[in-house]
C-alpha cells in the first residue's frame, strides 16, 4: 500500500525505465507483427487518441519529464480511478480490517481546497466509411494481413452472440470455416484467425487477420472475404452450432478453476460494467442460440463494405490487381 500511494520514482530508475521503452519501441519497428499491429490501429481509430500505442513513439517518451510521471500518478492513481478485488479463504470482516489499516487513508489529493476533476471524457472514435487500405513495405519473406472495423462495446447484450458466431468463422482454431478454408483446404497460411474485441468507453471492433505468401495475398484476401459473406448468406450448420455450444459449455469451469481466475471474472466484471455473473448468463444465452439469429448477428456485425485492411509485405513482389479491394484506396508507406 505504500508503494501504491507514495512511490519513490528514482530518478536513476525513471531513466533506466525510459532507455528500456526506447530499446523496445526500436525493436517493435522491425517486427512484422508489431507493424501490422500499430498500422491496423492507426487505421481503425485515425484522428482519435487510441490509435496510439499504450508504449508511445521514439518522439514522444524522451520528452516525459520525471516531473511528469509524478503528476500522472498524482492525478490519476486515485481511489476513484481504482478497482480492487479480493478472493481467497478469508472473512469479510477481517478483509475490511486489512483494507481499512492500509488504504485507510487513500485520498484523492486536492488542489487548491477542492478534489481534482476526473480527466474529460473522449469523443468517440469516428465510424468507418468506405474502404481504407495501407500496405506498408518491409523486406518480409511473407505477407502480414489484418482486416476489420469497429463493432460494440464489451457490455453491448449483442457480445455473446457475436462471440459464438466468431467460434464458427474464425475463433475456434483449427475448427474454424476460415481455417479449414484458407488453411486446410487451399494451404495459403499456417495460422488465421478472426476476433471480436469488446470495448469499455467506446465501441470494440472486429479484426481478422492471416499471414501468407506474398504471392498468394490477393488469393488469401479473396478467400477471407468470401467466407466473411458466407456467414451472412448462410445460416451455420447443425454440426457447427451444436460443436460452438459444447466449447462454450466446457469453457465455464475452466474459466474459475483458480482464485486468481475468478478474480479476473470479478475485474472484468466491474472494468466492464457487466451483471453479476455475466460468465455464466452469458454462456446460458449462447446455448439458446438459433442459426437464425447468428445470421442475424453476422448481417449486422461483419461489414465488408466499410473496413480498414492493413498488409506488411515487399511491395516489389506483391500484386493487388485481383484482391477484392479496389486499388484506388490503396496507400503504400516505406517501413518504420
Amino acid at each position: 500500500s505504500d508503494v501504491l500511494q507514495h512511490p519513490r520514482f528514482d530518478p536513476t530508475d525513471f531513466e533506466r525505465e525510459r532507455g528500456r521503452m526506447l530499446s523496445g519501441i526500436q525493436q517493435r519497428r522491425v517486427d512484422p507483427h508489431q507493424v501490422i499491429s500499430e498500422t491496423f490501429r492507426e487505421l481503425l481509430y485515425a484522428g482519435h487518441p487510441l490509435h496510439r500505442p499504450v508504449s508511445g513513439y521514439l518522439e514522444t517518451v524522451p520528452r516525459i519529464t520525471h516531473a511528469d510521471v509524478l503528476a500522472f500518478h498524482q492525478r490519476f492513481y486515485v481511489p476513484a480511478n481504482a478497482i480492487l478485488v479480493m478472493v481467497g479463504d478469508f472473512t469479510e470482516g477481517k478483509m475490511l480490517e486489512l483494507l481499512e489499516r492500509h488504504l485507510g487513508n487513500w485520498q484523492t489529493p486536492v488542489a487548491g481546497g477542492a478534489a481534482r476533476e476526473p480527466p474529460p471524457r473522449l469523443a468517440p472514435p469516428a465510424p468507418i466509411r468506405g474502404k481504407k487500405v495501407r500496405v506498408v513495405d518491409m523486406d518480409v519473406n511473407q505477407s502480414y494481413v489484418q482486416f476489420g472495423h469497429l463493432a460494440v462495446r464489451r457490455a453491448d447484450p449483442a457480445f455473446a452472440t457475436l462471440r459464438a458466431m466468431n467460434y464458427i468463422l474464425g475463433g475456434g482454431g483449427l475448427v474454424s470455416r476460415l481455417s479449414h478454408s484458407i488453411r486446410e483446404e487451399q494451404g495459403l497460411a499456417y495460422s488465421v484467425y478472426s476476433e471480436f474485441v469488446g470495448g469499455s468507453q467506446f465501441s470494440g471492433f472486429f479484426v481478422a487477420g492471416l499471414q501468407t505468401k506474398i504471392e498468394s495475398t490477393s488469393q488469401a484476401l479473396s478467400s477471407l472475404f468470401d467466407e466473411l459473406e458466407r456467414m451472412k448468406r448462410e445460416p451455420v450448420t447443425a454440426d457447427e452450432l451444436t460443436d460452438m455450444k459444447l466449447y462454450y459449455e466446457g469453457s465455464l469451469p475452466r474459466r474459475a478453476e483458480t482464485y486468481g481466475q475468478v478474480a479476473d471474472l470479478l475485474l472484468e466484471r466491474e472494468f466492464y460494467e457487466l451483471p453479476d455473473g455475466f460468465w455464466v448468463s452469458e454462456i446460458d444465452h449462447i446455448q439458446r442460440l438459433t442459426p437464425a439469429e447468428i445470421q442475424r448477428a453476422a448481417h449486422r456485425y461483419l461489414d465488408t463494405g466499410n473496413f480498414v485492411l492493413a498488409l506488411v509485405s515487399k511491395r516489389a513482389k506483391l500484386d493487388l490487381a485481383s484482391a477484392p479491394v479496389p486499388v484506388d484506396v490503396i496507400t503504400h508507406v516505406p517501413a518504420p
